[in-house]
């Protein structure tokens, strides 16, 4: 594997949730090894009482399920942590909005007296806000196993001139350079038109003529960098990190629509080698040939692993005495057949066919051979990517199923409703018809905003609001519990510590055929609802039962089906 791909940058933030898993399994078929990813201060302290690491407001913001996740899939995990991230294309470079409109006093000056948006690195406000969130952060990812270690990259070169900067660190970093010589050895190396009385006259803009003063304040600058390195690092030591050099890895995928509430720019990482869909482009094939799967698949009494070319199909040779297999992207396998070449066995390596694309070709002493070594951990990793991304499945859908559920009576039967449950009915009932009243006066409006928004313009009501609908939607909760007594009565797909090809394509299978059943009552309970919802025989408010339908569907088709 080449330095470039055995880790690779995936920012978990930028990447719907419903695609973790896919993403994540793209990567280890590329060949990566550890993901390197920073958490942006701003995105989850996105306000200055309001944090979330476990992904209650948005699914993204889970970043301590991203951290489990990789793991799983039996990647090390690399965190950045700093405070601004520069070159990531992050809104703000990651630094909370909240923090520079409720402390401006914490932002850097440019020279002509004009506010950045990069913080003094070291400013006690700043400090102790970083120190806060560092806290937060550590008590939710520390105690995780999973958590690896983190890394701070080196803060961005710039010119502060905040009076923080020029009053205090600035004179006292002058006064410890010339403690010797004093004020008189200063003018001696400055020499200004007139010399300084004191050291404290001399400030960084001083409009001096002086190479000496240049190179003063160019040493200052790095030394305030160096010095706020050091310092975050004291912090996170303290806290219980384990600080590793940093990395800065290509991208692994590319970004078509970046995520306002986290990114800055429209489009991200465009030339990485997985697209937005999670297929592969053309560089993606160009960085497998040279990982470390292949590196390690010299022929063996074990195995032998091969990647075919993605584009044409070419002739493998290899012993009589083997078995060969084809790997699909989908993680799908099968056997492959033989062809006798005069005196040689071969197979033909097919880029694709109806069935899907190729991943690798390998080959076993036997059909029923033990799967070993790298391949075990590979088929293994796949195998990992689908449970977790089903297991994610069965919470959505025991979420859904939990909010349509009627409250508890004591004893049979159905509770009259109270007469607060039946003005609130009455109250949503009239809320909705105004809000139909409204959207068809507004016309394409509320469309226009849905699709810049890329949601539906009621997604966001809270799923507390289905109380007062329950039985309108029992055929969504029929799905979900038809999907939940699938789930739970599956056989365990877990392989066994020493498996066969068989034990994993029975697993694949498996899981496979329990994810498109349950598709198919999804899309068919999602397609009546969408019905009943332009017809008006549902409020407004059953858009959030939409939403966890289509999360339910998103994770189906890209983590479980790998689509």
């Amino acid at each position: 594997m080449t330095a470039s791909t055995a880790s690779v940058s995936l920012h978990y933030f930028r990447v719907p949730r419903s695609q973790w898993e896919l993403m994540l399994t793209r990567l280890r078929q590329l060949g990566a090894e550890t993901i390197v990813t920073p958490v942006p201060w701003g995105f989850h302290h996105f306000a200055a009482e309001r944090l979330d690491l476990s992904g209650v407001t948005n699914p993204r913001r889970d970043v301590a399920g991203f951290v489990r996740l990789c793991a799983a899939m039996g990647f090390s995990v690399r965190l950045e942590l700093s405070p601004v991230v520069p070159g990531q294309g992050l809104l703000l470079d990651g630094l909370p909005d909240w923090l520079l409109k409720k402390h401006p006093e914490v932002r850097q000056v440019a020279a002509d007296g004009t506010p950045t948006s990069l913080p003094v690195w070291e400013h006690p406000t700043l400090l102790k806000a970083l120190g806060q969130w560092w806290q937060s952060l550590s008590t939710t990812l520390l105690p995780l196993p999973e958590t690896s270690s983190a890394q701070l990259m080196d803060l961005p070169a710039t010119e502060d001139f905040n009076a923080h900067t020029t009053a205090v660190q600035w004179t006292i970093w002058l006064r410890k350079k010339y403690a010797e010589g004093g004020v008189a050895a200063l003018n001696a190396a400055y020499n200004p038109p007139t010399p300084f009385d004191t050291i404290s006259r001399i400030k960084l803009n001083t409009p001096l003529d002086s190479p000496a003063f240049a190179a003063d304040k160019a040493e200052f600058q790095q030394y305030v960098r160096a010095h706020a390195r050091e310092t975050y690092s004291a912090l996170l030591l303290e806290l219980g990190w384990q600080l590793s050099d940093p990395l800065a890895p290509p991208h692994g995928v590319q970004i078509p629509a970046n995520p306002a509430d986290a990114g800055a720019d429209f489009r991200w990482a465009m030339d990485a080698p997985i697209r937005a869909d999670g297929s592969p482009a053309p560089e993606f094939w160009r960085q497998k040939e040279a990982n470390t799967l292949t590196k390690l698949s010299v022929p063996t009494d074990a195995h032998q692993i091969m990647v075919s070319s993605p584009t044409e199909t070419v002739q493998f040779e290899i012993a009589d005495a083997v078995v060969p297999f084809r790997l699909r992207l989908d993680g799908g396998l099968e056997p492959v057949a033989m062809e006798k070449k005069g005196e040689k066995t071969a197979f033909p390596a097919v880029p694709a066919d109806e069935h899907g694309q190729t991943d690798i070709y390998f080959t076993l002493p036997a059909a029923d051979a033990p799967v070993s070594g790298v391949l075990a951990v590979y088929l293994r990793s796949l195998l990992t990517g689908q449970q977790h991304a089903l297991a994610h499945v069965a919470q959505s859908v025991a979420q859904l199923d939990a909010a349509l559920t009627p409250d508890p009576v004591g004893g049979s039967g159905t509770a009259a409703p109270s007469p607060e449950l039946s003005e609130a009915h009455a109250a949503l009932t009239d809320a909705n018809a105004a809000l139909q009243r409204a959207a068809a006066s507004i016309g394409a409006l509320e469309d226009v905003f849905a699709t810049a928004l890329n949601a539906a313009p009621t997604q966001s009501a809270a799923l507390s609001f289905m109380v007062l609908e329950k039985e309108k939607l029992a055929r969504v909760k029929s799905a979900c519990e038809n999907a939940r007594f699938t789930i739970n009565n599956m056989p365990d797909p877990t392989l066994p510590e020493t498996f066969t090809v068989e034990d994993y394509r029975r697993r694949y299978d498996q899981i496979g055929t329990v994810g498109r059943a349950i598709m198919v009552r999804f899309e068919s309970a999602l397609k009546w609802l969408r019905e009943q919802l332009a017809l008006g025989n549902l409020s407004t408010s059953a858009w959030s039962v939409h939403a966890k339908l289509e999360t339910v569907l998103q994770l189906l088709y890209h983590g479980v089906l790998r689509k």
